[in-house]
């Protein structure tokens, strides 16, 4: 199944390959992130909040409130770490430098944590295969920042950037292990410290999000 969200639309979406079926649910503010949940559902952030659903959009109810004092921040991108917390970077909804963040989420108890601040605007993430290091994407400044990750207590440690592209170009999206960033022009295969492979295309469709199901097909979207 693949999921997908429309912010600007305030959708969540899903499709199932084997029957090319769409369902779609729209909601009452920007939806900006869809993560799976241990019992087989879905965590979607939504506002200032994340929502659970059920896989076939059943079942709505509360999960967590992340960001309650700051009216013009919003969810925007979020993660699941190897232990089961979700991650979510928040922006301002005017994308005002200085004023992102990110949280971590204990989904036994839905308390929200302040992990970073004073980011940029946090739009991506992801952890390498070993668990051992997270991976942050902040689009204004067009970088990918890694971390020693510390999964107990959720520490971030040894911020170092290992990815910046052009002022020329967007960066918005990290999922390893394709670890690629899809801009104005297409994505790029990074390995941090490494060459980097760039794939380039033309035909653009509209949506804000972009996922990988099981197998080996890569989804981009662009607006």
């Amino acid at each position: 199944m693949l999921y997908w969200v429309d912010i600007s639309g305030q959708a969540v979406f899903s499709a199932d390959a084997s029957s090319e079926e769409i369902i779609s649910l729209t909601l009452e503010q920007p939806v900006t992130a869809v993560l799976p949940e241990a019992s087989g559902g879905l965590v979607v952030s939504c506002g200032t909040s994340l929502i659970y659903l059920k896989p076939d959009f059943s079942g709505l109810r509360p999960s967590a409130l992340v960001e309650p004092y700051h009216p013009r921040r919003r969810c925007n991108s979020g993660g699941v770490d190897p232990t089961g917390f979700f991650w979510m970077g928040v922006m301002d909804s005017e994308a005002a430098c200085g004023e992102g963040c990110l949280y971590r989420i204990n989904p036994g108890t839905s308390h929200a944590e302040l992990v970073l601040d004073k980011l940029a605007l946090p739009n991506g993430m992801g952890w390498s295969s070993d668990g051992r290091t997270f991976f942050l994407v902040d689009s204004i400044k067009r970088t990918v920042a890694a971390y020693d990750f510390e999964p107990a207590a959720g520490q971030l440690l040894n911020r170092r950037v290992v990815v910046k592209v052009p002022d020329s170009m967007g960066l918005t999206a990290w999922r390893h292990p394709w670890q690629h960033w899809n801009g104005d022009v297409g994505y790029q295969r990074v390995r941090p410290g490494d060459s980097c492979r760039t794939h380039s295309f033309c035909h653009r469709r509209e949506s804000n999000d972009a996922d990988r199901p099981k197998g080996r097909s890569l989804y981009l979207s662009g607006d």
